[in-house]
């Protein structure tokens, strides 16, 4: 599959694939009017949990639990990159420093992607009012879910 922001303006790359090529979408992340599924409110979508207090963290906790806890991706590998955050300010660094062009070989492994701060003395600045400490928590749980995926040799 391929991940592609919800975007219903004429021309964007949702409305040319879904609309216009007629692809369909095999998995909605967002309800039917773009709001994001995960809330940081109430239960995780799609499992029995108990929100982080964290939208952030929830869909995490999603995809651990869909991609990585089934299998779908290779837990051998894992992709620390930033994630779509730095677009807020993406003038502020060279154009070249969005890291897309080094995706190829964590996609082609099927790698977990995640950008999770290690810190937990400070908020991620793509989460500022999440608890202190909870996206530390969420990466230990993330390495944790990867670790106990890996095949024995």
């Amino acid at each position: 599959m391929l991940p592609v922001r919800f975007d219903p303006a004429p021309d964007s790359v949702y409305d040319r694939l879904t609309r216009q090529w007629q692809i369909p979408v095999k998995l909605w992340l967002v309800q039917s009017n773009g709001a994001s599924l995960f809330t940081g409110k109430g239960l995780v979508p799609g499992l029995a949990q108990a929100s982080s207090g964290s939208a952030k963290v929830d869909a995490y906790r999603w995809a651990v639990a869909n991609y990585v806890v089934t299998g779908k991706c290779d837990a051998r590998y894992a992709a620390y990159y930033i994630d779509g955050f730095w677009l807020a300010s993406a003038t502020r660094a060279g154009a070249d420093l969005h890291t897309l062009s080094n995706h190829d070989f964590s996609l082609a492994h099927k790698a977990f992607f995640f950008d999770l701060s290690p810190w937990g003395d400070e908020a991620p600045n793509d989460d500022l009012t999440q608890s202190l400490g909870l996206d530390r928590q969420a990466l230990a749980d993330v390495m944790r879910a990867l670790a106990g995926r890996v095949p024995d040799k």
